[in-house]
């Protein structure tokens, strides 16, 4: 074998795994980008009620948590807006900045109001970060490789939903609640250091941004309307807090608010679901939406009529973490033999079967044990088809235009689940009103209504499974 005979087998062999030494640090490096905001986030779940005593912010309980949400769409559509301009490089340290600086304001924070703050600036922080890693997995890996890159996010996410609470409570008792924020903010110059080499060795980083055919809108506008979305989904969030038609009608104020702001900032057709791209990112919101809406109904069954306590409750339902996990390492293994759309279609239809059954579950009083084992069928529809809706929808996006689409993906998961829970929300505290949910024959019909209203957008996400293939060329623009 000669030089350059050798030299060609060194670069194929670079292009087969993503733990080849050219992308070994950036793979470990992106993987920390997903589980340490993924451990905050729940981690922080675990503490804030120890949070909420200490500060005296009763009040500002659930703003605690709707905050990083909401601010997180301004982050995203920045992110994506500067990262298609300038490429992913700077907008990188800056939403680590920007994540590290709310940190380090939640773990010093005196008052509530000061928490909310530190929570926003949070948000921001991470909602950029989930748009630049799209970015950074579209210009530094191989469109082979994508599956893979995915099954390992699947997993650095999946990890934390099985230890993180367990670690957040021994941080918490240990120590201080304090240092479940600071702990994380000690982490991130680790993850800055492991993403340096790939940063700088990619070539197409170095390169420049790339002009899209159908540039986004200029960023200022797209800012302006980010702000009045979080805004919208901030009324949207706070409707459950009501009760009756009053919950209705802040409810339908803040969805027609959310659907007004987003659709400039999405790609056009995405709320009819035309097919394509537009049909990717609904998607996305309904994988989200169902999955979210679900999940936390359940555990609220186990507790309220099952009896189970909270602890035991959240560490039934850690099987949809683990199937997760599994799952998108089973996807990405059969890459090569399983269509994506196809995969896409099997994730959708999993994660739909798994709530109708448990519509089906409840409304029979089945056993906790049945809900369980249900569930670990609706983290393995995750696990199996988010991974590979990720990368067709990578695949659409234009050369320059990755930071809208992942803007734009990013977006649809965090409206899918806020819309879901705040649709449900009332759904389930109006059947409550009806019949109060509790251990007795008709404890689970709150539930039940609850459920019902998940497998809605189940079926959504079905539907809309079977309208991701592209028949013709789409352009990638926002709608106008």
């Amino acid at each position: 074998m000669n030089v350059d005979e050798a030299a060609a087998k060194a670069v194929d062999a670079d292009q087969t795994s993503i733990w080849a030494p050219r992308y070994l640090l950036t793979t470990l490096g992106m993987g920390s980008l997903i589980l340490l905001p993924a451990f905050e986030s729940l981690a922080v779940t675990t503490v804030m009620p120890a949070v909420s005593r200490d500060l005296g912010g009763e009040a500002l309980y659930g703003l605690a948590f709707g905050m990083v949400f909401a601010a997180g769409m301004i982050g995203m559509v920045l992110a994506g807006s500067w990262a298609d301009r300038r490429g992913p490089r700077h907008p990188l340290f800056a939403a680590l900045l920007v994540f590290a600086a709310g940190l380090l304001l939640a773990g010093l924070a005196q008052s509530m109001p000061m928490l909310v703050l530190a929570r926003a600036v949070q948000g921001i922080g991470g909602g950029a970060l989930s748009v630049v890693i799209y970015v950074l997995v579209a210009r530094i890996y191989p469109s082979a490789l994508l599956p893979n890159v995915f099954a390992v996010f699947a997993a650095a996410w999946a990890l934390p939903a099985v230890v993180g609470p367990f670690i957040a409570g021994m941080i918490a008792e240990q120590f201080h609640w304090r240092w479940v924020f600071l702990a994380v903010f000690l982490l991130l110059p680790l993850v800055l250091m492991l993403m340096l080499p790939g940063l700088k060795t990619q070539k197409t980083l170095s390169s420049g941004p790339q002009v899209s055919s159908a540039p986004p809108a200029p960023w200022v506008k797209r800012a302006v309307w980010a702000v009045l979305a979080a805004l919208a989904m901030l009324v949207l969030g706070a409707a459950a807090e009501f009760a009756g038609g009053l919950a209705v009608l802040i409810a339908a104020a803040g969805l027609l608010g959310v659907v007004l702001t987003v659709r400039p900032l999405l790609p056009a057709g995405t709320l009819i679901a035309r097919r394509g791209l537009p049909s990717m990112v609904m998607l996305r919101g309904m994988f989200s939406a169902a999955f979210s809406g679900t999940e936390v109904y359940l555990v609220l069954a186990l507790v309220d009529h099952y009896r189970f306590s909270p602890a035991v409750a959240g560490l039934s339902l850690t099987v949809s973490a683990l199937s997760w996990g599994l799952a998108s390492q089973v996807q990405a293994r059969t890459s090569t033999r399983v269509p994506h759309g196809l995969a896409v279609r099997i994730g959708a239809g999993l994660v739909c079967g798994a709530i109708l059954a448990a519509v089906l579950a409840t409304a029979l009083a089945w056993p906790p044990s049945a809900l369980i084992v249900i569930w670990f069928f609706g983290g393995a529809g995750m696990g199996f088809g988010l991974p590979r809706l990720s990368t067709l929808t990578l695949a659409e996006a234009p050369e320059g235009a990755q930071g809208a689409v992942g803007s734009a993906l990013s977006m649809a998961d965090s409206i899918g689940a806020a819309a879901s829970l705040a649709i449900i929300g009332v759904v389930f505290g109006f059947v409550n009103s009806l019949r109060p949910m509790g251990p007795g024959a008709d404890g689970l019909w709150p539930v039940f209504a609850a459920l019902a209203v998940a497998a809605v957008f189940g079926v959504l996400a079905v539907l809309a499974s079977g309208r991701t293939a592209v028949r013709k060329p789409y352009p990638v623009g926002m709608a106008e």
